[in-house]
């Protein structure tokens, strides 16, 4: 849609990810003469506020109605802020995916949490902000930016959703962020070197992390390929470990009894460590 068919005269969110030049929504929306409440993660919050904040009043190109307010997610008094800054015409913005995920070795998804499909699969995210649009009955506007095949920075803004559009509240609250990650979900898959979030997304899964094994008969000693792998790097080899994604460096007698399985060479001691890890089983 054009952001100037946008009625802003309701509370709106606009609801973005880390794709593209995704800053530029701010800056677009603030030189539009928009007051923006943005929401943001507590670290991102420490270490970059004051630098977005100097940005946009030194370097943009603002008009009088232009202003930026920049709140953090953690602090349990920024509902309140952000909810008297709606009132005096703010819009909100947020990034979905700014969540990097809970403890990949202590997943709890039981609260806060909504399970929505995402690249063939289903991933847990957090639902406050869907909440929040349905505390404020606000229209909830998806927004994705991405670079193009000629290395143009372009924005989408994608059709409003409004509480109206649903049966019940609950249902707007989760709609609207399988809706907008649905539009994240299209652009990703033409532009997908465009997403800073890669890293991380293995959090979003339900995961086993326990180390997984074929029991195999008549074999002393078996690399665990079901949870573990090796690469070269240079010519140094690592040990990569497919659930956590974390990797080691080992020597080159470890790298070719894993590549022969053969560990009738190895010392006992390693042989020992090895099998406590489930490396060796």
């Amino acid at each position: 849609i054009d952001i100037k068919d946008i009625n802003i005269n309701t509370p709106t969110i606009f609801a973005t990810f880390h794709l593209g030049a995704y800053r530029l929504l701010n800056c677009y929306l603030y030189e539009q003469g928009y007051k923006i409440a943005l929401i943001i993660d507590e670290s991102v919050f420490m270490s970059q506020q004051e630098e977005m904040l100097r940005v946009c009043r030194e370097v943009l190109k603002g008009k009088d109605t232009s202003d930026m307010v920049i709140l953090n997610v953690k602090d349990r008094t920024s509902i309140f802020k952000l909810k008297q800054l709606i009132e005096k015409g703010y819009v909100m913005t947020v990034y979905l995916d700014g969540n990097t995920g809970v403890n990949v070795t202590n997943q709890d998804f039981s609260k806060g949490y909504i399970s929505i499909p995402f690249l063939e699969s289903n991933i847990f995210v957090k639902n406050g902000v869907g909440k929040l649009a349905s505390l404020l009955e606000a229209q909830f506007i998806p927004v994705v930016s991405y670079r193009d095949k000629n290395d143009v920075n372009c924005m989408e803004f994608f059709k409003e959703i409004q509480t109206d559009d649903f049966a019940t509240k609950q249902e707007f609250s989760i709609k609207t962020i399988e809706i907008a990650y649905q539009k994240l979900e299209e652009k990703l898959l033409e532009h997908p070197t465009q997403w800073e979030c890669w890293l991380y997304i293995h959090k979003w899964f339900m995961r086993d992390v326990t180390s997984p094994y074929r029991n195999t008969e008549n074999v002393c000693s078996y690399f665990n390929s079901d949870r573990y792998t090796t690469f070269l790097l240079g010519e140094t080899p690592f040990l990569f470990d497919l659930i956590d994604y974390q990797s080691y460096p080992i020597d080159n007698d470890l790298f070719e009894a894993i590549s022969k399985n053969n560990f009738q060479k190895i010392d006992s001691n390693l042989l020992e460590e090895l099998t406590k890890k489930n490396i060796i089983i």
